[in-house]
């Protein structure tokens, strides 16, 4: 709510990486959330590999992080600085079926862990291991860029492209 409450007043960007800094930092810097909790930005149903506000990092709800080929609207700058990564929601052709976070995890510390980003068209041999986890009865949570959420599972996450995914018992499965 609160990246859409940004986007609403920044010309439909919704923020994924500010000067380095993931989403949630900025959103706190411009006044969009006062206080960043544990408890306001995880999900209670997998634990964290570490809560530490000092770290350019967190450990939140994953955010979508786009890799070649890039879907409509995603913007990814670096000018050998820090990165800036965003969402031009007015470029996205269909917002109802753009998703921006999900349910994700990774492998932190040999135990599996949520994660701030996640990669969604890469298979389970490339990239690093951070995906979508569904977490909830198979099913992961999906936030799509016209504000609404919904539960998928292996075939409605494959159908929207996703390649490869943790299962709730913590298998890494491509899809």
């Amino acid at each position: 709510m609160l990246a859409g409450m940004y986007a609403e007043d920044n010309e439909g960007v919704y923020i994924i990486q500010l000067n380095g800094l993931w989403y949630v930092h900025p959103l706190k810097a411009f006044g969009y959330v006062s206080n960043i909790t544990e408890e306001s930005f995880t999900c209670p149903s997998l634990p964290l590999a570490n809560w530490n506000m000092t770290h350019n990092i967190l450990n939140v709800y994953g955010i979508a992080q786009d890799k070649a080929p890039l879907r409509s609207g995603y913007y990814e700058v670096n000018n050998g600085g820090p990165k800036n990564k965003w969402i031009n929601s007015n470029e996205v052709e269909v917002s109802s079926e753009h998703f921006f976070y999900v349910d994700s995890a990774r492998i932190q510390g040999g135990e599996l862990r949520q994660s701030y980003n996640f990669e969604w068209n890469r298979s389970i041999n490339q990239g690093s291991d951070a995906r979508i986890h569904t977490r909830h009865d198979e099913a992961g949570n999906v936030w799509f860029l016209d504000g609404h959420v919904a539960p998928h599972r292996i075939g409605s996450l494959s159908q929207m492209r996703f390649r490869s995914g943790w299962m709730e018992a913590g298998t890494l499965i491509d899809y």
